[in-house]
């Protein structure tokens, strides 16, 4: 469904640094709490993570691991909010935005 770039799902800690598409987990793998899980989209390149927050969040403020840890420039979606209060869709949206940046490009996913 998301196409031959797509890498998979992972927690923040499990992260590949290889380019593509990806749905990660703001929490860690030895800290799923899945009363909060929350799912961000990710489209990496060899230079650069393009984030997607559905609450328009900061990537430095949501995935602090891989803030920290990547050398890559990081580079946050429209900080306008689809998701709202105690909604469970992060992870439709987050499918959603990779279908975008597939179908149309990066530059139109980013006005999301």
């Amino acid at each position: 469904m998301l196409g031959k770039k797509y890498i998979g799902t992972f927690a923040q800690d499990e992260m590949p640094n290889r380019s593509g598409y990806m749905i990660v987990n703001v929490d860690t793998s030895k800290k799923i709490n899945t009363d909060k899980a929350h799912w961000v989209a990710i489209y990496q390149t060899p230079k650069t993570l393009y984030v997607y927050d559905s609450f328009g969040r900061l990537t430095q403020n949501v995935l602090k691991l891989i803030s920290k840890k990547t050398k890559k420039k990081i580079v946050d979606s429209k900080h306008d909010p689809e998701q709202y209060g105690f909604t469970e869709i992060c992870g439709h949206l987050a499918m959603a935005w990779i279908c975008v940046v597939r179908d149309l490009g990066i530059r139109k996913a980013l006005t999301i």
